[in-house]
């Protein structure tokens, strides 16, 4: 079989050490044809300086007893130090990108791209993608969130399954919650209702009898999508519906991606690669407590969902719209006010964001 390179691209924002839980998890792939891309996404604090310490071994992550990341992130004893390598974007027209790609940066294990700005979630994966595709050797282009950990085969269960399903342009993984690793987020994605333009996580487990295809199989005629927190794509896949578009900040990339995606490509399930995700770690999407969304979050769930169903579902907006303004009354019946005008203000912004054009 064939060893295609794999680029691995997480995003960090103000959240260094979860990041380092997983690079010390994506140290131990047993699949070695992997680079790391890590852009920082315009952080502002200390994520630069903590990523050096760690680089040079002068910081080691601590994690829970029993969590996933006490049995596949914590630095081994006597572990070499990382090969890492450090580089800076530059705006480029209307995009940052890296300038040139050197032999330094190329044959590192890490690399760390600091990004001058945060222009949101689909904008820092856009970074890393464009790097990689300037290196000119990817074949599989993995985007990770940083508050995850993996497993050791899980890059080897994406390259079989990638192998085994060629016409597959979007690949998703198995993702469980990492404060409660027996339960699964998605199997790799989720359903979406266009007429709402809401989600529904798929969780199917596999029954431990069937074959592990037929259980795939089924997983794939539910999917819409897969989930931004353990998502692939391919080069072809790239080559034909080219990058994220930023215009989404957060939410929605995803689904605008496979919206764009032309019907000879499919979605593949690898299930048999596990992914263990803490969710909100930075933007309190969600938490391991299931307090309520930041107000953050709140924003740009709304301003995304009319964003994406203007560009994609135009006929759904009056029921897209009532279904906003059902959010928004449900806030505020809990006294959860500036909920409310989050919900409000992504929803008004959206209608003055341009219909706008994919970064490239």
């Amino acid at each position: 079989m064939s060893t295609p390179k794999a680029y691995i691209i997480l995003v960090n924002w103000r959240n260094p050490y979860d990041t380092i839980e997983c690079l010390e998890s994506l140290l131990r792939l047993e699949y070695r044809n992997h680079q790391v891309v890590v852009c920082d996404n315009g952080s502002g604090d200390n994520s630069m300086e903590v990523f050096r310490e760690w680089s040079e071994s002068r910081l080691c992550p601590m994690t829970r007893n029993g969590s996933p990341g006490a049995e596949f992130s914590r630095r081994r004893d006597n572990a070499p130090k990382p090969s890492c390598a450090f580089a800076r974007a530059q705006l480029q027209g209307t995009c940052y990108s890296v300038p040139t790609v050197t032999d330094g940066i190329r044959f590192a294990q890490v690399v760390f791209i600091e990004i001058p700005e945060n222009r949101g979630f689909a904008a820092g994966n856009n970074v890393g993608i464009r790097y990689a595709l300037e290196a000119g050797d990817g074949d599989l282009f993995w985007l990770l969130n940083n508050d995850t950990v993996v497993a050791p085969d899980a890059l080897s269960r994406i390259v079989e399954k990638h192998q085994s399903s060629p016409q597959a342009g979007m690949l998703g993984t198995t993702v469980y919650h990492y404060h409660d690793p027996e339960r699964i987020q998605y199997a790799a994605g989720a359903a979406a209702n266009r007429w709402l333009a809401s989600v529904r996580p798929i969780t199917d487990r596999y029954d431990g009898q069937s074959p592990i295809a037929e259980y795939e199989t089924g997983v794939e005629k539910k999917l819409s999508y897969v989930v931004g927190a353990s998502l692939i794509v391919t080069r072809v896949f790239l080559d034909q519906v080219g990058l994220m578009s930023e215009d989404y900040f957060l939410y929605y990339e995803e689904q605008d991606w496979v919206a764009r995606m032309p019907a000879a490509l499919t979605i593949a399930f690898a299930s048999q690669a596990v992914v263990f995700h803490k969710e909100g770690a930075s933007i309190g999407g969600k938490t391991r407590a299931f307090s309520p969304k930041s107000i953050t979050a709140d924003r740009y769930a709304s301003r995304s969902r009319i964003l994406f169903t203007l560009r994609h579902s135009p006929w759904a907006l009056p029921l897209v719209l009532m279904a906003i303004l059902a959010a928004t009354v449900r806030r505020i019946s809990i006294l959860n006010i500036s909920n409310a005008v989050a919900v409000v203000r992504g929803a008004t912004e959206a209608f003055f964001v341009g219909r706008g054009s994919v970064g490239r």
